[in-house]
């Protein structure tokens, strides 16, 4: 019941970022196919990034207020599923960066050694669990494997697309996860020091401390997280969507 919960909530959460990449994964294919790397390079970069910086304003306000949200939502919360759902957004966090490189990858029709690879990974991933829970491991250790394991493969994603297309993965590790990283933690500061604030939730509090959130959080990524260049896209992009809306 708690797992069920837990990916309901996920599931509203990947809808908004399934959507955008739904839009850049043609562009990631045809770039591809073009040779043209450079601009692979950059769509890759600007895809897991927006990706992350989407996934981040969801995520950040529902893990700070997951237990006011599950009470209000449900008339009994199951047993761990505050920690399930928490968990499983940070999984989701990580999928961000994984997603256009698979993308780029299945692009190239070569993805034997990755099939191999991640069938390895998520067998050793199965086994782990399986050894902890038959140790008396409490159940969130599944998700925290998970949660490891997904980081492993993106790992292998990196040495594939290199090995595929000349991933530049220091160039992705400073350009589309530094930001993020950073960004991350200024939200998880956030969330300790309204646990420890506030004692209890209020409606009041709850939209006060959600507005506040948001608000540093764009701040954070319009300021720190993006560049020059990635701001007028964005400028540009909102602004086509307005004209759009409009007509």
């Amino acid at each position: 019941a708690a797992q069920g919960i837990a990916m309901q909530v996920n599931h509203a959460v990947t809808g908004f970022i399934r959507n955008f990449m739904t839009a850049v994964n043609p562009q990631i294919t045809k770039s591809y196919a073009q040779n043209n790397y450079e601009y692979l390079y950059l769509l890759l970069i600007r895809s897991a990034k927006f990706s992350i910086f989407l996934a981040l304003l969801m995520i950040v306000p529902i893990i700070m207020h997951i237990d006011t949200i599950l009470g209000v939502w449900l008339v009994e919360v199951p047993d761990h599923a505050n920690n399930f759902v928490n968990m499983i957004l940070i999984y989701t966090a990580v999928e961000c960066f994984i997603s256009p490189i698979l993308v780029a990858l299945l692009a190239t029709g070569k993805i034997k050694h990755y099939e191999i690879g991640i069938t390895i990974i998520y067998v050793i991933n199965i086994v782990s669990v399986y050894l902890f829970f038959k140790l008396g491991s409490a159940p969130e250790i599944a998700f925290i494997l998970n949660i490891v394991f997904k980081v492993i493969v993106l790992l292998l994603l990196f040495h594939q697309g290199k090995r595929q297309f000349q991933f530049p993965v220091g160039r992705f590790l400073k350009e589309a996860m530094l930001s993020p990283v950073v960004i991350s933690i200024v939200g998880v500061a956030m969330i300790l020091v309204y646990g420890r604030v506030i004692e209890q939730t209020t409606l009041v509090s709850f939209i006060i401390s959600c507005v506040i959130t948001e608000a540093v959080l764009i701040a954070a990524i319009w300021y720190y997280g993006l560049n020059v260049a990635e701001r007028e896209f964005m400028k540009e992009t909102v602004l086509k969507k307005i004209l759009k809306k409009s007509r």
